[in-house]
């Protein structure tokens, strides 16, 4: 075959263009440390890198749900840290002071407005927020889950069921008796809209004194405004989950949990709930946090009884010395039905009735000494040791979430560490070996230039 000058001019160009192709990939391959940049350059280690690569994206994320999740637990703890060690300190220190001593009634008061104060700094650390988002506040983000009010409870059909002691203050139809001020009402602890002291676990004392549990259904909570006007607001309580689950906190709004993925793989139920052992709950439900309703075990209960009538005559019955004749009241499936004991003014005895709820019971002390009840403030003190211990057992719960935490910040950073590894192996180039490689086809290339002066052919310009 007959050499032509196009055909070396191709052929050189062609083997220029080639070495420095090879110049350059070599040199990308230096510069991005990797052997390849595109998955059709090596389709199989390419979907290996692909999946390396995924798994790494997974693991930033489960570090920073971790990394957030343990910020928002240590302010958690640090919040009620303040409640049950600085705020609990200032408590017992009045209530000691106020029932180990001989007061006048204005003295009492003053006791009473300084507890009222401590209660009021407490709602107000529980109602403390972290980055724009409520920490006891469960799922909701109402800026004040914690409230402090004069609330009243009422069944679908309207029938009062909080507070025990309704009758005490109002008339049927709700307006305030006589001689009663609306500074005279007892304040409730409202978390989320329903009273704190709602119990629907339990047995609840009616203000008629009928002890009963409560049904699933709307309830209504009526808040008493400063003009003697009521503000409704209706909730959906399911008691039977609550009941069923022993957790009078599930009847409160906002009691779902908020559930992120920590890298364990989240599985889901046949109700395609998401199983707790599988995920991390970041919801901290202040009902629960701080405990809720009302410690029934010191209630003396007794039979509730009726007058018997004549079923013909409606004629009272009478006894053989003529005073009238009682039975013990049954419900529709012939149950005894009991009460709460009363006293010989027929109202129901609530002197050994107590709150769970730490703050609850700081506005119940409080009550007790504008009343004058030294003994019943008195009573507190160890109801509210107790409560305090269960807030400590709750900080010691948070806690050990943040050591879990750090316990799986540690094995998904160890994780990703043996990931780059192996992401190394597949995509990673061996720079010794590259560098050589460069310098070989660099050299190739510096020498194809040069000897091109001598294959290229001479134009008439070189001759003049």
């Amino acid at each position: 075959m007959r050499v032509t000058n196009n055909i070396t001019t191709r052929q050189f160009l062609r083997n220029n263009r080639r070495a420095l192709t090879s110049m350059l990939q070599s040199h990308n391959r230096i510069m991005t440390q990797r052997r390849f940049n595109r998955v059709s350059e090596d389709s199989i280690n390419g979907s290996k890198a692909m999946s390396i690569r995924r798994q790494l994206r997974d693991l930033d994320i489960y570090a920073d749900n971790l990394s957030s999740s343990k910020a928002v637990f240590a302010s958690a703890e640090s919040d009620l840290y303040s409640i049950a060690h600085d705020s609990y300190i200032k408590l017992e220190e009045k209530l000691v002071a106020a029932t180990n001593g001989t007061y006048e009634q204005m003295e009492l008061n003053i006791f009473a407005v300084d507890l009222e104060n401590i209660a009021e700094h407490m709602v107000e650390t529980l109602n403390g927020d972290f980055s724009e988002r409520q920490l006891f506040g469960g799922t909701s983000n109402d800026p004040t889950p914690f409230r402090i009010e004069q609330a009243v409870v009422k069944n679908g059909a309207g029938e009062v069921v909080y507070p025990p002691d309704y009758n005490k203050y109002y008339n049927a139809d709700g307006t305030l008796k006589d001689g009663v001020n609306k500074t005279d009402i007892p304040k409730s602890v409202i978390y989320n809209g329903i009273p704190i002291n709602f119990d629907v676990t339990s047995d609840v004392i009616l203000p008629d004194g009928t002890i009963s549990k409560l049904e699933s259904g709307d309830y209504t909570v009526s808040f008493l405004n400063n003009d003697g006007t009521w503000e409704d607001k209706t909730f959906e309580i399911d008691t039977a989950k609550a009941i069923a689950e022993n957790n009078n906190a599930l009847a409160f709004p906002g009691s779902k949990p908020i559930y992120v993925d920590i890298g364990l793989g989240i599985k889901y139920n046949e109700n395609y709930e998401v199983d707790p052992q599988t995920a991390l709950d970041v919801s901290m439900n202040g009902a629960e946090i701080t405990n809720s309703g009302i410690d029934m075990s010191d209630v003396k209960k007794v039979p509730k009884m009726e007058q018997v009538f004549d079923p013909v005559t409606g004629a009272p019955v009478l006894d053989t010395e003529g005073n009238p004749t009682y039975r013990e009241v049954k419900d529709a499936e012939g149950n005894t039905v009991y009460e709460a004991a009363k006293d010989e003014k027929g109202n129901v005895k609530l002197d050994n009735l107590f709150s769970k709820n730490l703050v609850q019971l700081v506005l119940d002390s409080a009550a007790a000494l504008r009343d004058g009840s030294q003994d019943i403030a008195n009573a507190i003190i160890d109801r509210a040791n107790e409560a305090n211990n269960y807030i400590l057992t709750q900080i010691t719960t948070l806690g050990t979430k943040q050591n879990s935490i750090e316990f799986y910040l540690n094995k998904n950073e160890d994780y990703k560490f043996n990931l780059k590894e192996r992401q190394n192996v597949v995509e990673g180039t061996d720079m010794e070996d590259e560098i050589t490689q460069y310098e070989a086809i660099q050299a190739a290339y510096d020498a194809s230039l040069k000897l091109g002066s001598n294959i290229l052919p001479h134009s008439i310009f070189d001759f003049i």
